[in-house]
Protein backbone atom coordinates (compact mmCIF):
# COMPACT_ATOMS: atom_id res chain seq x y z
CA UNK A 1 0.00 0.00 0.00
CA UNK A 2 1.01 3.04 -0.46
CA UNK A 3 2.45 5.51 2.66
CA UNK A 4 -0.22 8.44 3.53
CA UNK A 5 1.04 11.98 3.94
CA UNK A 6 1.73 13.12 7.30
CA UNK A 7 1.24 16.24 9.00
CA UNK A 8 3.15 18.19 11.35
CA UNK A 9 1.29 19.25 14.90
CA UNK A 10 2.19 22.76 14.74
CA UNK A 11 1.13 25.45 12.27
CA UNK A 12 3.36 28.02 10.53
CA UNK A 13 3.42 31.61 11.45
CA UNK A 14 1.45 32.45 7.99
CA UNK A 15 -1.01 29.69 8.68
CA UNK A 16 -1.82 31.44 12.36
CA UNK A 17 -1.63 34.90 10.73
CA UNK A 18 -4.45 33.38 7.83
CA UNK A 19 -6.78 31.83 10.52
CA UNK A 20 -6.68 35.21 12.91
CA UNK A 21 -7.45 37.26 9.64
CA UNK A 22 -9.81 35.11 8.38
CA UNK A 23 -11.82 34.86 11.83
CA UNK A 24 -11.43 38.74 12.05
CA UNK A 25 -13.49 39.36 9.11
CA UNK A 26 -15.94 36.61 9.58
CA UNK A 27 -16.97 38.77 13.09
CA UNK A 28 -17.22 41.48 10.64
CA UNK A 29 -19.42 39.83 7.60
CA UNK A 30 -22.99 41.26 8.90
CA UNK A 31 -24.86 39.22 6.21
CA UNK A 32 -23.41 35.85 8.03
CA UNK A 33 -25.47 37.34 11.04
CA UNK A 34 -29.03 36.18 9.14
CA UNK A 35 -27.70 33.21 7.60
CA UNK A 36 -28.01 30.62 9.94
CA UNK A 37 -26.94 30.60 13.77
CA UNK A 38 -24.52 27.48 14.67
CA UNK A 39 -21.33 26.85 14.88
CA UNK A 40 -18.35 25.94 12.33
CA UNK A 41 -17.49 22.18 13.11
CA UNK A 42 -13.97 21.77 14.12
CA UNK A 43 -11.08 18.79 14.02
CA UNK A 44 -12.80 17.40 17.12
CA UNK A 45 -16.45 16.99 15.82
CA UNK A 46 -17.32 13.27 16.55
CA UNK A 47 -18.93 13.71 13.25
CA UNK A 48 -20.33 15.59 10.08
CA UNK A 49 -24.26 15.80 10.30
CA UNK A 50 -25.97 17.05 6.76
CA UNK A 51 -29.53 18.04 7.32
CA UNK A 52 -31.90 17.51 4.74
CA UNK A 53 -30.49 14.44 3.68
CA UNK A 54 -31.98 11.06 4.28
CA UNK A 55 -33.45 7.86 2.58
CA UNK A 56 -36.41 9.52 1.80
CA UNK A 57 -34.79 12.97 1.22
CA UNK A 58 -37.00 14.81 3.78
CA UNK A 59 -35.04 13.54 6.93
CA UNK A 60 -32.37 15.45 9.15
CA UNK A 61 -30.19 13.07 7.62
CA UNK A 62 -27.42 10.44 9.34
CA UNK A 63 -24.38 11.77 11.03
CA UNK A 64 -21.28 10.64 9.13
CA UNK A 65 -18.42 9.79 11.37
CA UNK A 66 -14.70 10.62 10.67
CA UNK A 67 -13.68 7.50 10.82
CA UNK A 68 -15.67 6.67 8.03
CA UNK A 69 -14.40 9.56 5.97
CA UNK A 70 -10.75 8.54 6.71
CA UNK A 71 -11.81 5.34 5.20
CA UNK A 72 -12.43 6.78 2.45
CA UNK A 73 -9.92 8.91 1.85
CA UNK A 74 -7.26 6.31 2.57
CA UNK A 75 -7.86 4.54 -0.31
CA UNK A 76 -6.55 6.84 -2.66
CA UNK A 77 -2.71 8.36 -2.75
CA UNK A 78 -1.22 10.89 -4.57
CA UNK A 79 0.02 9.02 -7.33
CA UNK A 80 -3.22 6.67 -8.01
CA UNK A 81 -6.43 8.31 -7.64
CA UNK A 82 -9.34 5.95 -7.90
CA UNK A 83 -12.71 7.38 -5.95
CA UNK A 84 -15.01 6.04 -3.57
CA UNK A 85 -18.67 6.36 -4.00
CA UNK A 86 -19.93 8.74 -1.92
CA UNK A 87 -23.17 7.44 -1.12
CA UNK A 88 -23.38 8.34 2.54
CA UNK A 89 -24.07 11.79 1.17
CA UNK A 90 -26.90 10.73 -1.24
CA UNK A 91 -25.05 13.23 -3.70
CA UNK A 92 -26.43 11.87 -7.23
CA UNK A 93 -24.07 12.58 -9.97
CA UNK A 94 -26.48 10.75 -11.96
CA UNK A 95 -29.15 13.05 -11.70
CA UNK A 96 -26.64 15.96 -12.11
CA UNK A 97 -25.81 14.50 -15.17
CA UNK A 98 -29.22 13.65 -16.36
CA UNK A 99 -30.09 17.35 -15.78
CA UNK A 100 -27.68 18.46 -17.92
CA UNK A 101 -28.44 15.87 -20.46
CA UNK A 102 -31.83 17.62 -20.88
CA UNK A 103 -30.45 20.72 -21.86
CA UNK A 104 -29.86 22.13 -25.05
CA UNK A 105 -26.29 23.22 -24.72
CA UNK A 106 -24.24 25.17 -26.84
CA UNK A 107 -21.67 23.06 -28.29
CA UNK A 108 -18.62 25.23 -27.90
CA UNK A 109 -16.47 25.38 -25.05
CA UNK A 110 -16.84 28.64 -22.46
CA UNK A 111 -13.23 30.77 -22.46
CA UNK A 112 -14.40 33.07 -19.03
CA UNK A 113 -11.23 35.55 -17.90
CA UNK A 114 -12.48 36.47 -14.60
CA UNK A 115 -11.22 40.17 -13.70
CA UNK A 116 -10.69 42.55 -10.97
CA UNK A 117 -8.58 45.08 -13.10
CA UNK A 118 -7.66 46.47 -16.46
CA UNK A 119 -3.76 46.54 -17.38
CA UNK A 120 -1.57 45.93 -20.04
CA UNK A 121 -1.30 42.05 -18.95
CA UNK A 122 -5.14 41.97 -18.74
CA UNK A 123 -5.15 43.59 -22.33
CA UNK A 124 -2.79 41.37 -23.63
CA UNK A 125 -4.61 37.66 -22.49
CA UNK A 126 -7.78 39.34 -23.76
CA UNK A 127 -5.66 40.04 -27.44
CA UNK A 128 -4.86 36.69 -27.27
CA UNK A 129 -7.78 34.93 -26.62
CA UNK A 130 -9.65 37.22 -29.18
CA UNK A 131 -8.23 35.08 -31.93
CA UNK A 132 -9.41 31.91 -30.83
CA UNK A 133 -11.93 29.83 -33.03
CA UNK A 134 -15.38 31.01 -32.91
CA UNK A 135 -16.39 27.69 -33.49
CA UNK A 136 -14.75 26.04 -30.87
CA UNK A 137 -14.84 28.51 -28.10
CA UNK A 138 -16.91 31.46 -26.97
CA UNK A 139 -15.31 34.42 -24.92
CA UNK A 140 -16.57 35.86 -21.65
CA UNK A 141 -15.26 38.48 -19.17
CA UNK A 142 -16.26 38.45 -15.38
CA UNK A 143 -15.61 41.08 -13.38
CA UNK A 144 -16.29 41.80 -9.77
CA UNK A 145 -18.18 45.40 -9.49
CA UNK A 146 -16.40 46.31 -6.03
CA UNK A 147 -13.05 46.72 -7.82
CA UNK A 148 -13.97 47.41 -11.80
CA UNK A 149 -15.68 50.93 -12.59
CA UNK A 150 -18.27 50.63 -15.81
CA UNK A 151 -15.76 52.91 -17.64
CA UNK A 152 -13.38 50.42 -17.42
CA UNK A 153 -15.96 47.76 -18.06
CA UNK A 154 -17.69 48.92 -21.11
CA UNK A 155 -14.02 49.68 -22.57
CA UNK A 156 -14.36 45.57 -22.17
CA UNK A 157 -17.69 45.48 -23.97
CA UNK A 158 -16.01 47.26 -26.81
CA UNK A 159 -13.91 44.95 -27.58
CA UNK A 160 -15.10 42.01 -29.99
CA UNK A 161 -17.00 39.10 -29.57
CA UNK A 162 -16.49 39.20 -26.01
CA UNK A 163 -19.57 38.93 -23.19
CA UNK A 164 -19.26 40.58 -20.24
CA UNK A 165 -20.85 40.02 -16.64
CA UNK A 166 -20.54 41.58 -13.79
CA UNK A 167 -20.88 40.14 -10.08
CA UNK A 168 -20.55 41.52 -6.54
CA UNK A 169 -19.73 40.44 -3.32
CA UNK A 170 -23.28 40.70 -1.10
CA UNK A 171 -25.02 38.83 -4.11
CA UNK A 172 -22.84 35.65 -4.00
CA UNK A 173 -22.59 35.95 -0.11
CA UNK A 174 -26.63 35.72 -0.09
CA UNK A 175 -26.40 32.98 -3.06
CA UNK A 176 -24.16 30.63 -0.87
CA UNK A 177 -24.85 31.18 2.80
CA UNK A 178 -22.31 30.00 5.53
CA UNK A 179 -19.95 28.21 2.79
CA UNK A 180 -18.88 31.47 1.75
CA UNK A 181 -17.00 32.06 4.55
CA UNK A 182 -14.27 29.33 3.43
CA UNK A 183 -14.66 28.37 -0.18
CA UNK A 184 -14.51 32.00 -1.41
CA UNK A 185 -10.44 31.86 -0.35
CA UNK A 186 -8.60 34.23 2.21
CA UNK A 187 -9.82 37.67 0.30
CA UNK A 188 -13.37 36.79 0.29
CA UNK A 189 -13.87 37.47 -3.24
CA UNK A 190 -17.10 36.51 -4.58
CA UNK A 191 -15.50 35.06 -8.28
CA UNK A 192 -15.01 31.98 -7.69
CA UNK A 193 -18.86 31.14 -6.12
CA UNK A 194 -19.82 33.53 -8.66
CA UNK A 195 -18.07 31.33 -11.58
CA UNK A 196 -19.18 27.89 -9.86
CA UNK A 197 -22.81 29.60 -9.74
CA UNK A 198 -23.20 30.89 -13.70
CA UNK A 199 -21.79 27.43 -14.82
CA UNK A 200 -23.84 25.16 -12.30
CA UNK A 201 -27.12 27.44 -12.94
CA UNK A 202 -27.01 29.67 -16.25
CA UNK A 203 -24.33 28.99 -18.33
CA UNK A 204 -25.16 26.96 -21.59
CA UNK A 205 -22.21 25.10 -22.11
CA UNK A 206 -21.36 21.60 -21.41
CA UNK A 207 -17.35 22.82 -20.30
CA UNK A 208 -16.00 25.83 -19.27
CA UNK A 209 -12.46 27.40 -18.60
CA UNK A 210 -11.77 29.62 -16.22
CA UNK A 211 -8.61 32.06 -16.20
CA UNK A 212 -7.67 34.64 -12.99
CA UNK A 213 -6.44 38.17 -15.11
CA UNK A 214 -2.73 37.44 -14.33
CA UNK A 215 -2.70 33.97 -16.24
CA UNK A 216 -0.68 34.63 -19.52
CA UNK A 217 0.50 32.66 -22.28
CA UNK A 218 2.85 33.52 -24.87
CA UNK A 219 1.64 31.57 -27.70
CA UNK A 220 -1.56 30.46 -29.11
CA UNK A 221 -4.92 29.51 -26.99
CA UNK A 222 -6.39 27.75 -30.10
CA UNK A 223 -3.27 25.25 -29.62
CA UNK A 224 -3.35 24.91 -26.05
CA UNK A 225 -6.76 24.11 -25.89
CA UNK A 226 -6.95 22.34 -29.01
CA UNK A 227 -4.12 20.23 -27.20
CA UNK A 228 -6.32 19.22 -23.96
CA UNK A 229 -9.37 19.03 -25.71
CA UNK A 230 -9.27 15.43 -25.69
CA UNK A 231 -9.02 15.19 -22.31
CA UNK A 232 -12.33 14.46 -21.49
CA UNK A 233 -12.13 14.61 -17.58
CA UNK A 234 -14.58 16.85 -15.82
CA UNK A 235 -11.74 18.89 -14.07
CA UNK A 236 -8.37 19.68 -15.61
CA UNK A 237 -6.20 21.51 -14.02
CA UNK A 238 -2.17 22.66 -14.42
CA UNK A 239 -1.16 20.37 -11.59
CA UNK A 240 -2.43 18.46 -7.79
CA UNK A 241 -0.33 19.17 -5.05
CA UNK A 242 0.26 17.34 -2.13
CA UNK A 243 0.93 19.55 1.00
CA UNK A 244 -0.11 18.86 4.66
CA UNK A 245 1.51 22.68 5.69
CA UNK A 246 -0.38 24.27 3.15
CA UNK A 247 -2.26 27.30 5.03
CA UNK A 248 -5.39 27.78 3.26
CA UNK A 249 -6.59 23.90 4.86
CA UNK A 250 -9.77 25.17 6.71
CA UNK A 251 -12.03 22.88 9.04
CA UNK A 252 -15.24 23.53 7.74
CA UNK A 253 -17.54 21.01 5.64
CA UNK A 254 -15.34 18.32 4.92
CA UNK A 255 -12.11 18.08 6.70
CA UNK A 256 -10.34 17.83 3.59
CA UNK A 257 -6.96 17.70 4.88
CA UNK A 258 -6.70 14.63 6.32
CA UNK A 259 -4.59 11.84 4.75
CA UNK A 260 -4.50 12.76 1.53
CA UNK A 261 -3.60 16.98 1.72
CA UNK A 262 -3.86 17.27 -2.00
CA UNK A 263 -4.80 20.49 -3.61
CA UNK A 264 -5.30 21.89 -7.12
CA UNK A 265 -3.42 24.80 -8.48
CA UNK A 266 -6.75 26.34 -10.61
CA UNK A 267 -5.86 29.49 -11.41
CA UNK A 268 -6.88 28.17 -15.07
CA UNK A 269 -8.62 25.00 -14.54
CA UNK A 270 -11.71 23.97 -17.10
CA UNK A 271 -14.74 22.28 -15.77
CA UNK A 272 -18.01 20.24 -16.86
CA UNK A 273 -21.68 21.45 -16.39
CA UNK A 274 -21.93 18.02 -14.21
CA UNK A 275 -19.08 18.51 -11.81
CA UNK A 276 -20.35 22.50 -11.25
CA UNK A 277 -24.15 21.11 -10.91
CA UNK A 278 -22.66 18.73 -8.00
CA UNK A 279 -20.62 20.84 -6.87
CA UNK A 280 -23.57 23.55 -6.55
CA UNK A 281 -25.79 20.94 -4.68
CA UNK A 282 -22.85 19.72 -2.40
CA UNK A 283 -23.10 23.81 -1.44
CA UNK A 284 -26.74 23.92 -1.12
CA UNK A 285 -26.69 21.24 1.68
CA UNK A 286 -23.81 22.84 3.56
CA UNK A 287 -25.68 25.96 3.74
CA UNK A 288 -28.59 24.50 4.51
CA UNK A 289 -27.33 22.68 7.57
CA UNK A 290 -25.62 26.20 8.67
CA UNK A 291 -21.87 24.79 7.63
CA UNK A 292 -19.33 26.58 6.11
CA UNK A 293 -17.12 24.29 3.38
CA UNK A 294 -12.97 23.97 2.12
CA UNK A 295 -11.38 26.30 0.09
CA UNK A 296 -12.26 26.18 -3.56
CA UNK A 297 -9.09 24.59 -4.58
CA UNK A 298 -9.05 21.71 -2.41
CA UNK A 299 -13.07 21.38 -2.55
CA UNK A 300 -13.69 20.74 -6.29
CA UNK A 301 -10.72 18.67 -6.76
CA UNK A 302 -11.37 16.35 -3.61
CA UNK A 303 -15.33 16.38 -4.37
CA UNK A 304 -14.45 14.95 -7.77
CA UNK A 305 -12.05 12.34 -6.70
CA UNK A 306 -14.77 10.87 -4.21
CA UNK A 307 -17.37 10.05 -7.11
CA UNK A 308 -16.65 7.14 -9.21
CA UNK A 309 -17.90 8.91 -12.22
CA UNK A 310 -16.23 12.13 -12.23
CA UNK A 311 -12.80 12.73 -13.30
CA UNK A 312 -9.95 14.48 -12.88
CA UNK A 313 -6.78 14.95 -15.64
CA UNK A 314 -3.75 17.34 -15.80
CA UNK A 315 -1.71 19.37 -18.11
CA UNK A 316 0.69 17.82 -20.52
CA UNK A 317 3.65 18.91 -18.15
CA UNK A 318 5.12 20.60 -22.05
CA UNK A 319 2.63 23.04 -21.69
CA UNK A 320 3.33 24.58 -17.94
CA UNK A 321 6.16 27.38 -17.58
CA UNK A 322 6.47 28.84 -13.97
CA UNK A 323 3.23 28.61 -12.60
CA UNK A 324 2.59 28.93 -8.89
CA UNK A 325 1.11 31.02 -6.58
CA UNK A 326 -0.33 34.51 -6.27
CA UNK A 327 2.13 35.56 -3.44
CA UNK A 328 5.07 35.00 -5.43
CA UNK A 329 7.32 37.65 -7.32
CA UNK A 330 5.68 39.07 -10.42
CA UNK A 331 7.33 37.67 -13.70
CA UNK A 332 9.35 38.65 -15.76
CA UNK A 333 7.77 38.50 -19.19
CA UNK A 334 10.86 38.67 -21.09
CA UNK A 335 11.29 35.43 -19.98
CA UNK A 336 8.14 33.98 -21.00
CA UNK A 337 8.59 31.17 -23.31
CA UNK A 338 6.49 30.89 -26.07
CA UNK A 339 3.30 28.46 -26.16
CA UNK A 340 3.74 27.80 -22.13
CA UNK A 341 1.33 28.86 -18.90
CA UNK A 342 2.85 31.23 -16.49
CA UNK A 343 1.21 32.52 -13.40
CA UNK A 344 1.22 35.26 -11.88
CA UNK A 345 2.02 37.94 -14.50
CA UNK A 346 1.55 41.28 -12.44
CA UNK A 347 3.09 43.60 -14.89
CA UNK A 348 4.92 43.60 -18.43
CA UNK A 349 8.48 44.61 -17.97
CA UNK A 350 9.25 43.55 -21.42
CA UNK A 351 8.66 41.84 -24.96
CA UNK A 352 8.97 38.07 -24.55
CA UNK A 353 10.42 35.49 -26.75
CA UNK A 354 8.92 35.55 -29.61
CA UNK A 355 10.02 32.64 -31.21
CA UNK A 356 9.27 28.67 -29.88
CA UNK A 357 8.45 25.30 -30.35
CA UNK A 358 4.47 25.21 -30.42
CA UNK A 359 2.65 23.89 -27.57
CA UNK A 360 3.31 19.67 -26.75
CA UNK A 361 5.90 20.27 -29.23
CA UNK A 362 9.38 19.25 -28.17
Amino acid sequence: SHAQPTCGPGQSGRHLAYSMLRFTIFLFLPAIAHWQEGSIPHDNDASLVVPGIGGDGRGRGESIPWSTLDTMLQRMTANNIPSANYTELNLNWTAAAAQVNQLDLDPREAVVVVTCKVNEVFDRLLTGLEKLDEDKYKLYVFYDEACLNSTSANEIRKRRRIEVQSFDRDTEKEALGMPYLYYSGIHLAASKPYQLRWLANHGNHERAWFLEEDVYMNGDWNELFDSLSSKKADFVLPKLKQECDWGLWDNGGWELKRNLCLHGLIAIHRMSKTLAVHMWQYLMLLKAGGYTAGHHESMILLLCIRTDECKVDVFEKSTIGKYKFTPDPPIDTRLLEYGKIYHPVKEWTGEPIEQGPSVGTK
